[in-house]
């Protein structure tokens, strides 16, 4: 049962893809995708160090999936859409922020494995890197879900074989030291030779 379950995965599927007829949900984004980039209302958001900013926005734009990516500035947090140009990233500690905006909704599989390719590309360029957003929450859960069936679940069917083993043996214990060396005897002590019935033929004889 436990080999069973450590070869179950639990990626097949992304959060709009669990609906088996269409819901007002996935039409929205339907519509969405329709006129608008498919992941440019829930991008992917990478943060690295301001001086790694420029060679991991080149690095973010080739990577298969994504269709563009821009750093966030003042005029694109007040919801201009971003023009390049002069104006310096907004920086918190030393630390600025990449939009990268998916081919595909951020809620389909599809952009799960975007964001893997995107964490490979800027992990290398600075090892402060974090990725996040709603594509890389749903891959960290579903890695963690993996690791739990992996981990976790084949240890449940060990606590449960073990729990047996100590029922049985105890039953072992008990029989033997109270039952056959205690309460039968006794029984039979009580009884007298009534409790030999099935052999008195033999026993008169």
């Amino acid at each position: 049962m436990a080999a069973g379950l450590v070869g179950l995965k639990a990626d097949g599927l992304g959060q709009r893809d669990v609906f088996t007829s269409k819901v007002e949900s996935t039409t929205g984004f339907d519509v969405l995708e329709a006129h608008f980039d498919a992941g440019q209302s829930s991008p992917i958001r990478i943060y690295v160090p301001e001086a790694d900013a420029d060679e991991a926005v080149q690095a973010v734009e080739g990577v298969d999936g994504v269709s563009s990516a821009y750093l966030l500035t003042e005029s694109v947090a007040k919801g201009a859409p971003p023009m390049g140009g002069d104006e310096p990233p907004i920086a918190v500690d030393g630390m600025v922020e990449i939009n990268a905006v998916t081919e595909v909704s951020s809620a389909s599989l599809g952009a799960t494995e975007t964001v893997q390719r995107v964490r490979d590309v800027v992990h290398p360029i600075s090892d402060q890197a974090l990725v996040g957003g709603q594509a890389a929450e749903s891959l960290d859960t579903r890695i963690t879900t993996d690791r739990d069936i992996t981990v976790i679940i084949p240890v449940i069917p060990l606590i449960f074989l073990a729990q047996i083993t100590v029922i049985v043996g105890l039953g072992v214990l008990i029989d033997t030291l109270i039952v056959r060396s205690l309460l039968v005897p006794g029984l039979v002590s009580d009884v007298g030779r009534a409790s030999w019935w099935p052999w008195q033929h033999e026993i008169k004889n």
